[in-house]
């Protein structure tokens, strides 16, 4: 176009992630000192020998969010010779960004119910 070299462009990028929410599937046996326990050995690692332990967690399911973020760029550049001694290189570049969420909705623990 003349003396400009003018360049568009255009980005756009959608992603899933389906990853764990690493809750403990496997479970946790803690052997922790408790003197509320009767079988207490007083120490964690003879508790553990013994297969005394204070507490035991796992998780009830394992969960799989499907994470997801949405990315849109797109920028005008321009490129204008005004004379042979000048040069003016300008343009200006925008984005649109989501912050990930869970389009399964099983990240979050709490749901109030309204029934």
């Amino acid at each position: 176009m003349g003396p400009h070299a003018m360049k568009a462009g255009l980005y756009y990028q959608h992603s899933q992630k389906p990853q764990s929410a690493f809750a403990y599937v496997n479970g946790q046996i803690y052997f922790d000192n408790s003197s509320s326990n009767p079988f207490d050995s007083s120490h964690p690692y003879a508790n553990a020998a013994l297969g005394i332990y204070n507490s035991f967690t796992q998780a009830s399911a394992f969960v799989k969010p499907n994470w997801v973020y949405t990315n849109l760029e797109w920028y005008v550049q321009d490129n204008w010779k005004a004379t042979d001694k000048l040069t003016l290189d300008y343009g200006v570049r925008f984005y649109y960004l989501t912050p990930q969420w869970d389009s399964d909705e099983k990240a979050a623990n709490f749901k109030p119910q309204t029934s």
